[in-house]
């Protein structure tokens, strides 16, 4: 008489098998012992469910068929690491995209005329202007953590003043009045 193991049993001991690797010798052995067997409706369906699960594509967790939207998740997860190899490439092959710019260009002009007739309509912000846009939006979160000028402690009429025009950084911007903010400029333009 063959004993049957219990339902907590079966899980101990697949828990327990989990991660071992199974030859192919002994994989053919079970296959080959399975054939003929007649299978329950729910095992059958459980297989299903494998063989479904090791042909679509996982990421973290969810299982996504559509090799588009595979994509796009696996662009937003791996965002950082993919700039960088894009990076690379252009670094290591800027003589070979040229090329091939120069010949996408020659071949496509009607192209290229639209794109320049589009990029001109389009309106120019120079980047000094657009960094001083970004600061007066940032104005009150500063003079909330600074609540004067950095130069004579005045606390009316205050500019931002950018030390580089690199960047919006806390640490590039400085609070000023007014009078110290144009005497800070008439002292840069001397020494320039």
């Amino acid at each position: 008489m063959i004993k049957k193991h219990s339902e907590e049993t079966k899980k101990k001991i697949s828990e327990s098998k989990k991660g071992h690797l199974v030859l192919e010798i002994t994989k053919k052995k079970i296959s080959n012992s399975m054939k003929g067997r007649k299978l329950s409706k729910e095992h059958i369906n459980k297989l299903k469910d494998l063989k479904r699960e090791k042909n679509s594509r996982w990421i973290n967790g969810l299982s996504i068929d559509n090799p588009k939207e595979y994509g796009k998740i696996y662009r937003i997860i791996n965002k950082e690491k993919i700039r960088k190899l894009n990076k690379n490439y252009r670094e290591n092959n800027r003589e070979k995209i040229n090329e091939l710019t120069k010949k996408w260009q020659k071949n496509n002009k009607e192209k290229v005329n639209e794109m320049l007739r589009n990029y001109r309509k389009k309106p120019y912000v120079k980047i000094k202007e657009r960094l001083k846009e970004q600061a007066r939006k940032l104005r009150k979160e500063i003079i909330k953590e600074r609540k004067c000028c950095e130069i004579c402690k005045n606390k009316e009429n205050l500019h931002i003043h950018h030390k580089n025009y690199e960047n919006n950084n806390l640490s590039n911007l400085i609070l000023l009045c007014a009078n110290c903010h144009r005497q800070l400029h008439k002292e840069l333009k001397k020494r320039s």
